[in-house]
């Protein structure tokens, strides 16, 4: 987290020496999932940065709808001009790939979208209670196999 800061703050200060003319206007982070998801946990703690580093507002928008591809295409379609950010996960690649596989046009291409910053890297893991006897995913399925239709997961 500290390099996303550290990047943000050095990319603003990199503006001080070009013409003054940007930011003019309010920059929008764009979250294309519902409020409360990862996506907006990341997204809250930079408005205020960007705020403060732009002299603009940063507001925070939330366009759900369709896997991400709603808010997704919303930014794909926006002018490249550095007003509108997308915090998202890889999810939007997706969206693509789905459209493939069914013959539909996708409402953006990966060629709209330019990445700028990694602003976490979120590991996924598995745990199970204590009381259950199980000390890795080999022995989990192993128990479940025995067990059918008895374990619960999410």
């Amino acid at each position: 987290m500290k390099c996303l800061w550290l990047a943000v703050t050095l990319g603003f200060a990199a503006l001080a020496g070009y013409a003054q003319d940007f930011p003019s206007r309010p920059i929008t982070i764009t979250v294309p999932n519902p409020p409360g998801g990862m996506n907006q946990i990341h997204a809250q703690p930079l408005s205020p940065v960007l705020e403060r580093l732009a002299g603009q507002p940063a507001p925070v928008v939330n366009r759900p709808g369709g896997t991400a591809a709603v808010g997704t295409a919303y930014i794909a379609n926006q002018p490249p001009d550095g007003y509108n950010l997308l915090v998202t996960t890889p999810n939007l690649f997706l969206v693509i790939e789905k459209d493939k596989l069914y013959g539909i046009k996708s409402p953006y291409s990966l060629e709209q979208i330019a990445p700028v910053a990694l602003l976490s890297a979120d590991p996924l893991i598995m745990v199970a209670h204590p009381s259950l006897p199980v000390k890795s995913v080999k022995d989990l399925v192993k128990l479940a196999k025995s067990r059918p239709g008895e374990l619960m997961f999410s």
